[in-house]
């Protein structure tokens, strides 16, 4: 599949782009506002969703194959872990420059994460054709 017409693939370029952009936001800023990991992620995987049935499985793969999505997916489970272990092992902290270092990182790796989850479950999704009943 090609994808849609170019001047959905226009419009999809520019909104994709601010998706992307809000999502860094949402999830970079939870501790201030609405928001945090999870929902920056979800954010950014629409964006990754969008660009997909915009231009196609193909054309979505070669910008982000399922092997990067797995590794950022694996990069942000390990950057929650690294954030979050001295709060497990210490108790939780109540400020500081290394409370809001290690928020920032936990939003970051619940968000990378997220996202990248949702492009390969989505992904592979996509990857799957049902037959009509002409076809069978």
């Amino acid at each position: 599949m090609n994808g849609m017409t170019s001047n959905v693939k226009t419009v999809v370029r520019f909104t994709s782009t601010m998706i992307l952009l809000f999502g860094i936001y949402v999830m970079l800023h939870g501790d201030a506002s609405p928001g945090g990991g999870f929902s920056g992620g979800v954010i950014l995987a629409s964006s990754f969703v969008l660009f997909t049935i915009a231009f196609g499985r193909n054309v979505a793969t070669q910008r982000v194959s399922m092997a990067a999505a797995e590794a950022l997916a694996s990069i942000g489970a390990l950057l929650f872990l690294i954030a979050a272990l001295p709060d497990l092992v210490g108790g939780f902290s109540t400020g500081g420059f290394a409370f809001r270092a290690a928020l920032y990182l936990e939003n970051l790796g619940i968000g990378l994460l997220v996202s990248a989850g949702l492009f390969i479950v989505f992904m592979t999704l996509a990857s799957y054709r049902v037959k009509t009943d002409r076809e069978k």
